[in-house]
This record gives structure tokens, C-alpha cells and sequence, in this order.
């Protein structure tokens, strides 16, 4: 899903060791800077990415000058006033930050938008620390925009039909590990928010390719749904747009 040279945040284990397992061993889109926010808050990792990423020239810079700090938006005709705004609340108990929050404020104000920049969708809530506003659904993915806009249905059309393979929902494994199930969601929820979106600008024909396609891709009979609202939303949709 990922534009060339991205750095991209993860949240834990599951959307984070399969990439690294894929950059280290199979050294596949090496390119590609993976950052897990659930180990920003500890130095050696800060470290590791600042002076010792092991692929290319991938190493985190985050030497911040007031030149960096005061570089404006560039070449976005959506966003005139060259700069972005968001709220960063506290994330403990309602009192403090995060060292993991402040070292992504870092990260980001030091790339000064010189490389993409993306959330896996595993990442939730505060992990994103109030930035919502700028992320866009491409896929399995948010991508952080200059502008505000929270989905980008080209983009996330191209990824769930052309870009995606699906070849894992054939695994005979899959039913031996809960967690599989409901990681597939992502996909889901994926499928339902485009849909919806076709649903909303009226185009019927979209909205029934699209749950065709997604119905096609993840059966129920190989891969149950595990969220109810879910489920509700996809066979909302279809009644609709029959």
C-alpha cells in the first residue's frame, strides 16, 4: 500500500513482526522505514532507528533546527496556510504524554513531509495522537495528508481489488488461530467503508461490485465475520443498493 521510501507506524506484534520477517528475510520493500509505537517509549529503540536501521538509508532523522520546525506545508493546493494543526490530548490518565507520543511529534516534524508518511489501520486510537483529521483509508493503511480528508476511494479501490491477493483466506491453517479471523477484518472493514462511500455519492453499480468482489475474496464460509456492526453495515448496504 505504500508509496516508495515511507515510513510507516505500526501497533504491536501482529502487524509488525510479518513485515519484518518480509524485510529481513525475504528482503522485500526494504525501502520502507516500519516504525512500532508500542517501542517508542524505550531509548535503545529510539536509538536504533535514528542511527542504525538496517536497510539502505532508512535511519529516522531527528535532529530538529528551527528551520525544520517552521517549513511550510509544501505544494499542497488544498492546505493554503502551509501548515497543519492538531490537538494532541494527553494520553495518561488525562495528565501526560507519552514518550512514544512525543518522539512521533519528533519523527514527523523532522521529515518535514520529505517521505511519505503512513498508519497501519491495526494502529488505534490515541497511538495516532489526534492526527485522524489528515489520515486516509488507502487499503490497509492511512496515509498522513497535508489537508484534511479521511478517505481516498481511488486509492483504496486500486488496493482492495488490484493490489491485494487474498491467498492466505485458502490457507488450511487459518482456523487453528482466533486472531486470524478477526485480523481479516481490516480487509472488511476496508470493503464496507468504500462501499459506503459509493453509497453515499448514489452509485449503486460501485457499491454491489464492490460487496460482490469482497464476498468473492473472504467467503464466509472460510472466514466467519467476527464483528457484528460489521456484518449489519455489509447487509445494510446491499439492501440498498439491490
Amino acid at each position: 500500500s505504500c508509496e516508495k521510501n515511507a515510513i510507516l507506524f505500526t501497533n504491536g506484534d501482529n502487524d509488525t513482526y510479518p513485515m519484518w520477517y518480509l524485510q529481513f528475510m525475504e528482503n522485500y520493500r526494504t525501502d520502507i522505514t516500519v516504525v512500532n509505537v508500542s517501542l517508542f517509549n524505550v531509548s535503545w529503540y529510539i536509538k536504533q532507528l535514528k542511527n542504525d536501521y538496517p536497510f539502505g538509508e532508512n535511519n529516522l532523522f531527528m535532529m530538529l533546527t528551527d528551520a525544520d520546525i517552521d517549513s511550510p506545508v509544501k505544494n499542497d493546493p488544498l492546505n493554503k496556510s502551509g501548515k497543519i494543526e492538531w490537538l494532541m490530548k494527553p494520553t495518561i490518565d488525562d495528565k501526560a504524554i507519552r514518550v512514544q507520543d512525543t518522539m512521533m511529534v519528533q519523527v514527523l516534524t523532522s521529515n518535514n513531509w520529505n517521505r511519505p508518511v503512513y498508519f497501519s489501520t491495526t494502529v488505534y486510537g490515541m497511538n495516532k495522537i489526534g492526527l485522524d483529521e489528515y489520515l486516509a483509508l488507502e487499503g490497509l493503511v492511512y496515509k498522513l495528508n497535508t489537508h484534511k480528508g479521511t478517505i481516498d476511494p481511488e486509492k483504496l479501490y486500486t488496493s482492495l481489488t488490484t493490489v491485494y491477493t487474498y491467498d492466505g483466506v485458502n490457507d488450511k491453517h487459518i482456523g487453528n488461530v482466533d486472531e486470524i479471523a478477526n485480523l481479516y477484518q481490516n480487509y472488511r472493514d476496508a470493503f464496507i467503508t468504500l462501499a459506503s462511500e459509493y453509497d453515499k455519492a448514489g452509485k449503486k453499480e460501485k457499491v454491489k461490485e464492490v460487496l460482490d468482489f469482497m464476498d468473492e475474496k473472504l467467503p464466509e464460509s472460510a472466514l466467519p465475520y467476527t464483528n457484528d456492526e460489521l456484518l449489519n453495515k455489509s447487509d445494510s448496504l446491499y439492501e440498498r443498493n439491490l
